[in-house]
């Protein structure tokens, strides 16, 4: 079956972008397989891993292979995270889809030997700034992302990397500075977006009987931060 007759959302497309052809991946929750499916039928990877902590999504996604035929070039893995893959299967990680604690766990918890080669490409749906500052709190830089818009929201997807630098100041762990640098075209609404939600951050601290001054100072500084990035893209 031809490419063309696999169409992905604005989400799945930018995170299938991010792969480098020739890689060696590994698609972690793979639900439907999509991703590998498409990646396979567009000659950027020869074969993929694809794994899922349930059997029921495994399945599915063994049959969607098979109604693209490309059964036979994908290993299917009944897997908890990375337990059953082996950190020299994969030169590149998909993970998407599932909150960013939940990633931040996989990544924790794994016996993986990373190392400079490897690249993760992220997807949260939830906790994207907590998730960034665990990445460099454990030695992980992300290079570059993207936002992509699916069912009215907007996603941030990171290529992150086995490379350690600075912890970003607070408000870039919700907007990268590569974002700001490319001008993203759904960074003003995405601006927007995390504007109007520290905003009721700071109402909801505020409306208790004895409000977190720390928190509030915080929170107050983030918004006037997200304020002047909103600013400099006009």
């Amino acid at each position: 079956m031809r490419l063309s007759n696999l169409k992905l959302s604005d989400r799945l497309y930018k995170i299938a972008t991010y792969v480098p052809k020739g890689s060696r991946i590994a698609d972690i929750g793979t639900d439907h397989c999509h991703i590998p499916i498409w990646l396979i039928l567009g000659n950027v990877v020869e074969s993929a891993i694809a794994s899922d902590i349930k059997k029921g999504p495994l399945e599915a996604a063994r049959r969607s292979a098979a109604e693209y035929g490309v059964l036979d070039k994908i290993d299917f893995r009944l897997s908890d995270g990375l337990a059953e893959i082996d950190h020299r299967e994969a030169d590149t990680l998909i993970i998407a889809g599932m909150g960013g604690e939940n990633i931040a766990e996989i990544i924790e918890s794994s016996d993986w030997k990373w190392e400079d080669r490897h690249r993760l490409i992220l997807q949260p749906m939830t906790k994207q700034a907590e998730l960034c500052g665990f990445l460099y709190e454990n030695g992980f830089t992300v290079l570059d992302e993207v936002l992509a818009k699916d069912g009215g929201e907007i996603y941030r997807i990171l290529l992150v990397g086995y490379i350690k630098s600075p912890i970003p100041a607070d408000a870039n762990l919700w907007v990268g500075q590569s974002l700001l640098e490319k001008k993203d075209p759904l960074l003003p609404e995405y601006l927007q977006l995390i504007i109007s939600k520290t905003r009721k951050a700071i109402s909801g601290v505020l409306s208790g009987n004895d409000p977190d001054t720390e928190k509030l100072n915080m929170l107050r500084k983030r918004l006037e931060e997200f304020k002047t990035m909103k600013e400099m893209l006009l």
